[in-house]
């Protein structure tokens, strides 16, 4: 009998380790999921944010062109990059040029 109850004992230790090991997991993929999200907002805001700066100085017509060419990078690096190209071009189609080769 003492037998018994040592074997359920370890068997409630173990369903209680692998329930721990998948909650554990669900967590894990839910705050990567939320990562997910939050660093795809924050690229769409930037992209929203740049698309906006090209209007002020470059016009509607560029800005439009450009925001069909910026809405495939998420490379933030590259968003940095048009920043200081919005900045350094002296042209709209400069610039868009540059959006370009980077399509």
């Amino acid at each position: 009998m003492l037998e018994r109850i040592e074997e359920s004992g370890a068997l409630r230790t173990t369903l209680e380790q692998r329930f721990q090991a998948l909650r554990d997991a669900d967590i894990a993929k839910g705050e990567a999921r939320g990562l997910a999200r939050g660093l795809e907002q924050g690229l769409a805001r930037e992209r929203q944010l740049l698309v906006r700066q090209m209007g002020r100085k470059f016009g509607p017509d560029v800005a439009d062109l450009a925001a069909g060419l910026l809405a495939g990078t998420s490379d933030p690096d590259r968003l940095l990059d048009v920043g200081e190209w919005i900045v350094d071009c002296g042209t709209g189609s400069e610039l868009l040029e540059r959006l370009r080769e980077i399509g």
